[in-house]
């Protein structure tokens, strides 16, 4: 379950995609939080013939979305 496309010669620039399972590897989600953000229209997904894939600049841009986990006050452990 790896990329459909990895490309390391092209400037920094992300070119390629992840299939739905390899997303899903890469980031540690499963298909119904992977469908959820999708429909919610947080993670953008193309299609490729029956195939749907993220792009790796939009599987990029939707990990640097997500919320900062605040560090807990100790107090508020109890």
């Amino acid at each position: 379950m790896s990329p459909v496309k990895e490309n390391k010669d092209n400037g920094g620039d992300d070119l390629g995609a992840f299939t739905i399972a390899a997303f899903n590897q890469r980031f540690g989600l499963g298909l119904t939080k992977t469908y959820a953000e999708i429909r919610a229209g947080r993670l953008r997904a193309v299609k490729a013939g029956a195939r749907t894939l993220i792009l790796f600049s939009d599987a990029k841009a939707w990990a640097s979305a997500l919320p900062e986990v605040r560090r807990l006050e100790r107090q508020e452990w109890y």
